[in-house]
């Protein structure tokens, strides 16, 4: 006779493993949600702030609006309806790495695969000015490879969502001021 308690316990350590998975995953992403509202709030509402990117557009491939979040507890907050401006990252028109990211899904970033170097990137701020960008690079790297979100010398625009098999990878897309 065979003893199955061995394939028992680990069956059970396993489900009570991605249960704690999950949970904490639902946990984090409403702690999440619950703060977006008052950092869309507080920079909506400071009058002294230049203005930040509120819409992108690269032709056949992005039209979205953006959201503008912060870092919270070392943890990307990222908008689930609209692309995400980085509040700690450089403005259009000021020296520095303008960082917006978002999901590689249909409505935000999923476009991005038709992008080509050369192609133009339109960010318009909250004064509704519009800034040009001409794509310089696209690339993949690891999640871990963060030296595209480091800050700049210049003017730099830098794109960031997931790509890959399981998201396993981060497409990048670089671009510089051009004139209109």
């Amino acid at each position: 006779q065979k003893n199955y308690l061995l394939p028992i316990l680990f069956f059970c350590i396993g489900s009570a493993t991605l249960f704690l998975w999950i949970y904490h995953r639902f946990i984090v992403l409403q702690t999440l949600s619950l703060s977006r509202q008052d950092i869309v709030n507080i920079t909506l509402h400071d009058k002294n702030r230049v203005p930040i990117p509120q819409h992108i557009f690269i032709e056949h491939a992005v039209d979205v609006n953006i959201e503008a979040l912060d870092f919270i507890d070392g943890n990307w907050v990222v908008s689930e309806t609209q692309a995400t401006y980085l509040n700690e990252s450089a403005k259009p028109s000021e020296k520095g790495n303008i960082i917006i990211y978002g999901h590689n899904k249909r409505d935000i970033f999923g476009g991005l695969r038709k992008v080509h170097e050369g192609d133009r990137i339109i960010l318009t701020t909250q004064d509704s000015k519009q800034h040009i960008y001409t794509v310089a690079l696209i690339t993949q790297v690891s999640p871990k490879d963060i030296h595209f979100l480091l800050p700049t010398r210049v003017e730099t625009l830098t794109i960031y969502t997931c790509a890959g098999f399981f998201d396993s990878k981060r497409l990048i897309l670089r671009a510089l001021p051009t004139s209109p």
